[in-house]
């Protein structure tokens, strides 16, 4: 389990210290992120029998043929294991040597006293975090980034010089306030206050600063991260697209189109009987015509195209879109009906 965390952790896995491999979600997720980001032996479009509902079967069959000396349904978590050492092989081959003199600068050797430094270690984490909080350092997932933060702030604030100028006494009359209060003892208030609002916002900023970071851990790159582009918790299979496509149009559609034809007859001056009569004799086509054009478009746009790329498809969509509600709203004449004297909106 530690050997498959620290690998999945080499090729920058986004989540490697959670996963089971008893769970055949993560497995199936940890086959198919190493298909497409690392080792890609099959073509984009074969791709997708690794994720369907016969996969370990396909997966079985995907290992044979990259010579996997290990049968994946009777020795999964070897064959996984050789699946990423597979795929380490391939990512590192050609930077060995570079990678090498990397790690080396890694580890404490000069002195023999000292034992080397896994900076990847449980430990050296828990030591960088707890030093990081007693600085009030915002969080990083780069330990080494944060270790070096730490060290710039020592500099900074506990070296000679800042040790020599922490000696020296602040004074109110040194500082600024901007304005006068037209006594000295009111003006150093105001000063001794402001300078306690700036501490107070310092601590805002990190709190601020704090927050990003640990929001920006929630997200990630579409380019890189399969994670997203998911709905209900699978991969984007035929089915999860179907999921989100009847919430879009089931849900959101009808409510969109009740709101767009209200807000335009609205606006137009219609009372509220013209409104609930134009709803009741316009809603259900255009409705029946939007599931016609988005239906087959979302349909596509969530299972083909990559996430990075569905909101300029869906755009372009929808610009013919509003387009024909555009016209469809303004195709309409006012008919005076003789009978009940009502406003009846009606095709020219």
């Amino acid at each position: 389990m530690l050997s498959i965390q620290r690998k999945l952790r080499t090729l920058q896995y986004h989540s490697p210290d959670h996963f089971s491999l008893s769970s055949d979600d993560d497995v199936r997720n940890i086959v198919n992120w190493l298909e497409n980001q690392k080792i890609r032996y099959y073509s984009i479009k074969d791709r997708s029998v690794l994720q369907g509902e016969d996969w370990k079967r396909n997966t079985a069959s995907y290992l044979k043929q990259l010579k996997c000396p290990y049968g994946f349904e009777k020795h999964q978590n070897a064959a996984l294991d050789w699946l990423l050492n597979y795929a380490v092989r391939l990512e590192f081959a050609d930077q060995k040597d570079n990678i090498n003199d990397q790690a080396a600068k890694l580890r404490i050797t000069e002195d023999e006293n000292v034992a080397p430094l896994d900076v990847n270690s449980v430990q050296f984490k828990n030591s960088v975090n707890k030093l990081r909080e007693f600085l009030r350092i915002p969080p990083h997932h780069d330990y080494l980034q944060v270790l070096k933060a730490c060290r710039i702030l020592v500099e900074k604030r506990l070296g000679a010089n800042a040790v020599k100028r922490s000696g020296d006494k602040m004074t109110l009359s040194t500082q600024e306030i901007g304005f006068d209060l037209g006594e000295t003892s009111l003006n150093e208030a105001g000063k001794a206050l402001r300078l306690l609002h700036i501490d107070e916002l310092r601590l805002l900023q990190t709190q601020i600063n704090e927050a990003i970071v640990a929001a920006q851990s929630q997200t990630a790159d579409p380019k890189t991260d399969t994670t997203l582009g998911k709905m209900f918790g699978s991969q984007m299979l035929l089915s999860t697209a179907m999921k989100k496509l009847m919430t879009d149009q089931l849900c959101f559609a009808p409510c969109f189109l009740t709101v767009f034809i209200s807000v335009n007859s609205l606006l137009q001056g219609n009372s509220t009987d013209m409104i609930s009569d134009q709803l009741k004799s316009d809603l259900l086509p255009i409705l029946v015509t939007n599931w016609m054009v988005w239906g087959p478009f979302q349909t596509l746009n969530f299972t083909l195209i990559p996430l990075q790329h569905r909101l300029l498809c869906a755009n372009l969509v929808a610009l013919v879109w509003n387009t024909y509600l555009a016209s469809k709203a303004n195709s309409q004449i006012d008919n005076i009906d003789s009978r009940d004297g009502k406003l009846l909106l009606t095709d020219k």
